[in-house]
């Protein structure tokens, strides 16, 4: 299924107050062709720009301190379609489903991919049919907001990928509120930087 408009319009609103410690709500747009800006953008010209990669990218130079270390990816709806009801997919399909490579493990590779072209690090967002957005990004990237938060740590799911870096999903609301008023410059600076290159050099 395609990614919905609204579902797109929706995170750019609730990721810019997010972002801007709730001063604005439209400082983060959506890419309308997504990485298919990026890809045009090489064939013609043997290079792309940063921000072409990722479903959503600045709008505001409020923002930029977070696009500048983060790709973001959107998806939403994909669920398998049995009669005249919808099956949906699960992070569990990894375990107990007969697919060679479940939903969750290829949206977070298609996140990966645009984010290592652009030289940034993954974020995916994602909803499925009939449920609430939920945001998952490296474990060690939510850790050093889980040192921070100053309320009960929220729900999340750890899991590991192709034996690669673990990954940690969260409702993306509840996300949004446990980390409220962290967001800045110097939190990406000295919390987040620090952590990918301990990941990255060890």
């Amino acid at each position: 299924m395609a990614k919905g408009k609204s579902f797109e319009r929706d995170t750019s609103r609730e990721l810019s107050s997010w972002l801007t410690n709730g001063k604005d709500d439209d400082a983060v747009w959506y890419t309308k062709s997504s990485g298919g800006r990026a890809t045009r953008r090489k064939k013609l010209y043997n290079e792309s720009r940063k921000y072409d990669h990722g479903d959503l990218g600045p709008d505001d130079s409020t923002t930029e301190y977070f696009f500048d270390r983060f790709s973001i990816e959107l998806k939403t709806g994909y669920a398998s379609k049995r009669k005249k009801s919808y099956q949906l997919w699960s992070i569990l399909d990894a375990l107990d489903s007969n697919q060679s490579t479940p939903w969750f493990y290829q949206f977070w590779t298609e996140a990966k991919i645009d984010a290592d072209a652009s030289k940034r690090e993954p974020m995916l967002i994602f909803r499925r049919l009939r449920r609430l957005p939920c945001i998952a990004m490296h474990e060690d990237i939510f850790n050093q907001f889980k040192k921070c938060a100053l309320d009960a740590p929220i729900d999340h799911i750890t899991v590991n990928i192709n034996n690669e870096h673990p990954v940690t999903v969260a409702n993306m609301r509840h996300f949004f509120y446990w980390t409220k008023g962290m967001m800045n410059q110097i939190f990406i600076s000295f919390r987040i930087n620090r952590a990918i290159m301990h990941r990255r050099h060890g």
